[in-house]
């Protein structure tokens, strides 16, 4: 069998792409939580959108994606470090995070 390029999105171990989606996600989360934007570029890579899409749905229905939260202990890390809360909010809106969100 040749070898995959680094590019070339992985095949589903199981046939499930979707839930092979939701593993991976789980997998990445359980290290540092993620915005939905961060976990779906992702997962995109791997598995593609849609199966990336179902995932990130199931992991936001199962609250282990949650931008709001996100953003609030991110602006806290990020204020505490003497950031201003204009410059806290630019640096969630470029990591993906909603305007509501990152208002918050």
């Amino acid at each position: 069998m040749p070898p995959r390029s680094p590019a070339a999105p992985a095949p589903a171990v199981d046939g499930g792409g979707a839930a092979a989606a939701v593993r991976r996600g789980l997998e990445l989360i359980a290290r540092r939580p993620r915005t939905a934007a961060e976990l779906r570029a992702r997962l995109e890579t791997r598995f593609g959108s849609a199966d990336a899409g179902a995932a990130l749905e199931r992991l936001t229905e199962l609250g282990y994606v949650d931008d709001a939260a996100w953003a609030a202990g991110y602006a806290a890390r990020r204020r505490s470090a003497e950031r201003s809360a204009s410059a806290v909010r630019a640096e969630l809106r470029a990591r993906g995070v909603g305007a509501a969100a990152a208002a918050a």
